[in-house]
């Protein structure tokens, strides 16, 4: 269950529909019983840097 302890695990890509990582990286999450979600975010190149500074504001 995500819950607001729960840590985020973000990957930026463009494109991002075609990586497997999020898969594969929370069932090993989940099998080492980590509070973790991995995430995949479609970022443009002109939106990395907001995206970069918003996952850091969020602690």
């Amino acid at each position: 269950m995500i819950t607001s302890k729960t840590k985020l695990i973000a990957i930026f890509g463009d494109p991002i529909d075609q990586t497997l990582s999020p898969a594969i990286q929370n069932a090993a999450i989940a099998e080492l019983g980590l509070d973790y979600v991995y995430v995949p975010f479609h970022i443009t190149p002109d939106g990395l840097k907001g995206a970069v500074e918003s996952v850091r504001a969020l602690n």
